[in-house]
């Protein structure tokens, strides 16, 4: 099976975590006041509303990071459940996890219940207090993220030969639902398919994508036809409870597998985060040329 090896950049430690780290998060249903598209706090508190992304009610953000996920852990929640797991690889270079998870926070300590499902979520990088610090909720760093399939916000007439110039559910966007920071086919994905889960780094130049330099990983919705195919090119099974990566060449490989998550096939990876890193300077990341670190993957090209 062909491995390519992505250039090392940090190797960070597993740290402890308090609650108020688990940063900000959204769900999957209604509660109260508080929507789908909405960006919330243990609680849950309103911490970003939906128009302050230009979303509506009706609108699903799925899909949640800051662009500046580094990190050495994986963190996942999976559809149905409020909680959050960590994998078992507590240090060293980010691989493939060796099969075994724990909770890292129930969803009780986040204010949810057993039956909230916790959609997306993203730590709280460098102390910045989440995307909205200074308590207003409109966004002081950049909020890129993912929308449901259906989400109003989404170009209703995209098809099979335009939806690399729509807005899709397979699409990253960057604080507006107007705004696409890459296409669903930057990452080798087709029409159809909806973003779930995601780590970026964002690393070179801000707010624009990269080719080759900026990184993710991702999961998609279980229906997505990426993922009905069963295998990719090199027959490895792909489903929804799998991680995959790319660095946005029109191609991606599968990070992490079910089994290597502690899970089997039927569940569903809907939620996705690393370990933040602890560097005392924002933008001492920089400097430090970093990427998602030491990532063996398997890949695949549209």
């Amino acid at each position: 099976m062909y491995r390519s090896i992505i250039a090392v950049a940090l190797v960070l430690a597993m740290g402890s975590f308090s609650v108020a780290q688990a940063g900000t998060f959204s769900i999957g249903a209604d509660i109260s006041e508080l929507t789908r598209a909405d960006i919330l706090t243990a609680g849950p508190s309103l911490h970003v509303p939906a128009a302050n992304l230009g979303l509506t009610e009706g609108d699903n953000l799925n899909a949640l990071s800051s662009g500046l996920d580094t990190g050495s852990v994986i963190y996942f929640s999976v559809a149905g459940s409020s909680g959050i797991l960590v994998t078992t690889n507590a240090s060293g270079l980010l691989v493939p996890p060796a099969g075994f998870n724990t909770t890292l926070y129930s969803g009780s300590q986040l204010g949810l219940n057993d039956q909230n499902d916790l959609d997306a979520f993203n730590f709280d990088e460098f102390d910045f207090g989440g995307f909205g610090g200074v308590g207003d909720g409109i966004p002081d760093i950049s909020v890129f993220y993912g929308l449901e399939a259906g989400s109003p916000s989404l170009d209703a007439g995209a098809d099979e030969t335009n939806y690399d110039s729509k807005s899709t559910a397979d699409d990253i966007f960057l604080n507006d639902p107007g705004t696409v920071y890459a296409h669903g086919g930057a990452m080798g994905l087709e029409f159809g398919d909806d973003l779930n889960g995601l780590v970026l780094l964002d690393f070179q130049d801000p707010g624009e994508l990269t080719v080759g330099t900026d990184e993710a990983l991702f999961s998609l919705a279980e229906g997505s036809p990426t993922l009905s195919k069963g295998m990719d090119l090199f027959g490895q099974e792909i489903s929804a409870a799998d991680v995959f990566y790319t660095n946005f060449d029109g191609s991606f490989g599968i990070f992490a597998t079910a089994s290597e998550l502690g899970l089997d096939a039927t569940f569903d990876v809907d939620a996705l985060e690393v370990q933040p890193s602890t560097i005392p300077e924002p933008f001492s990341i920089c400097v430090l040329g970093a990427g998602l670190v030491g990532l063996a993957i398997r890949r695949y090209k549209r």
